[in-house]
């Protein structure tokens, strides 16, 4: 019996979140262990209190499934940190029938959703980056320190360093590049585009959509192409820096799972291969078994020896 299966016939319904900036995905497994997805749900805000928004969402979802309960929700979320505890979040959906919860950081759902229970690196870039390893003893987190603080080679610092490179190049500082009318499309006067950027309640997600544009120009434009090659060094080095800290760089290799829409870009995909055989020679790119979403249906399987249990608070 899977894991999975296991969970739904002891607790017969089990409900599974993968919450992020952008959109939160949500899964429920029946007592006969189908699984049926959910229409995906607004992103959670992390400028605002978090256990609330995750209640509410999963008394949407209930609602979606006619009122039929799960007794068990599993969530894993962007801005989840030791302050957020499932406790709460119980509180808040126990008089739906609730019966328990579990709660992680989105770092271990994307964990669990692409190596398992198994020691690796796994870096997820979307519209934000976060990378974690896990060794036989021990985790580690890198970045995902948000926007302001971090997030190197998320799809937020590529769509940055593209409109400062357009603003460069606007104004005579910076090399020319077929960003500037690309990008310029999007604003009445590129002139006020700092204000327009700063004035828009969503732009964090503005500014990580012109990713997709220095994706699309980075075969042809050197700028582009350079803003790449940064982000897959970062990347690189995150990886990196998490392999050690669990110690997970030695002679015998480690997996690396790429995760997230950055990961789409080819040049991006190739340049981060090589540069991790120079950084870590012996380690092995493979593909993820699954996702965020699959990962956060894991959480209340993970065995009691692994280091990845004290990172998951439980209530119920």
């Amino acid at each position: 019996m899977n894991e999975v299966s296991a969970i739904t016939t002891n607790f017969t319904r089990l409900l599974a979140l993968d919450a992020g900036q952008t959109g939160i995905r949500a899964r429920v497994y029946d007592a006969d262990s189908r699984a049926h997805e959910l229409p995906e749900l607004p992103g959670v805000r992390n400028n605002a209190p978090l256990v609330p928004q995750w209640a509410d969402t999963i008394r949407t979802c209930i609602a979606m499934i006619d009122g039929l309960t799960p007794l068990s929700v599993a969530v894993g979320s962007t801005g989840c940190g030791a302050r957020h505890l499932a406790s709460d979040v119980l509180a808040g959906v126990a008089d739906l029938g609730v019966q328990r919860v579990a709660l992680a950081h989105d770092s271990i759902s994307n964990y669990l959703g692409a190596l398992d229970y198994e020691p690796g690196v796994i870096v997820a870039s979307g519209t934000g980056v976060i990378t974690y390893g896990v060794g036989a003893a021990a985790t580690a987190r890198v970045d995902g320190w948000g926007s302001q603080l971090g997030d190197a080679g998320s799809g937020f610092s590529i769509g940055r360093a593209a409109l400062t490179a357009v603003m460069r190049d606007y104004d005579g500082r910076g090399a020319p590049t077929a960003l500037t009318p690309m990008i310029s499309q999007d604003f009445d006067d590129l002139e006020q585009a700092y204000l327009d950027v700063q004035n828009d309640p969503d732009w964090v997600r503005r500014i990580a959509s012109y990713s997709k544009v220095v994706a699309g120009l980075a075969p042809s434009d050197q700028v582009a192409r350079d803003i790449i090659r940064r982000a897959a060094a970062d990347l690189v080095h995150a990886v990196a820096t998490a392999a050690h800290r669990v110690g997970e760089d030695g002679p015998e290799g480690t997996k690396v799972a790429t995760l997230g829409g950055v990961f789409r870009s080819p040049e991006l995909k190739s340049d981060f291969a090589a540069l991790l055989a120079e950084r870590l020679p012996a380690a092995r790119i493979v593909a993820p078994l699954g996702d965020a979403l699959d990962g956060s249906c894991k959480l209340f399987g993970i065995p009691l020896d692994s280091p990845l249990r004290g990172k998951v608070s439980y209530a119920g």
